[in-house]
């Protein structure tokens, strides 16, 4: 696939996208290798339009490619481990949760950044606390 043909791809699925249409979006989205995409904003967009879709691990996956590229990305591993606990997944999502945090605490520089998981099983809510 092309520059040419990947632009007018991505267009049509912010174009689906914005019209809450992810199911065919994500038809768009499989035709895609996004193994070649560096864009972490459009990887992040399609990995939305996976977990709209219930393909948890296939958003994991972009995401992690999306993190392959912007490392610092505190927002990505916070999505990962969302998707983890959606997965049912509560210790892989305790690792991205605790990667989160030590990037999360080099931001906050002298405040206490306390993470925890609100509740120890699948589906559990994430929390972070600053004080």
């Amino acid at each position: 696939m092309d520059k040419y043909e990947f632009n007018i791809k991505v267009e049509q699925i912010k174009k689906l996208v914005n019209k809450s249409d992810y199911e065919t979006a994500m038809k768009i989205a499989d035709t895609i290798d996004w193994r070649r995409v560096r864009n972490v904003n459009i990887l992040s967009m399609v990995a939305g339009i996976y977990e709209k879709n219930g393909e948890f691990q296939e958003a994991k996956d972009i995401l992690l490619l999306a993190f392959e590229r912007a490392p610092i990305g505190k927002r990505l591993l916070y999505k990962l481990a969302d998707l983890a606990l959606k997965e049912g997944n509560v210790e892989e999502a305790e690792d991205y949760y605790k990667e989160f945090c030590n990037l999360a605490a080099d931001d906050l520089k002298g405040k206490r950044c306390a993470c925890r998981t609100a509740d120890p099983y699948p589906g559990a809510v994430l929390q972070r606390r600053t004080g």
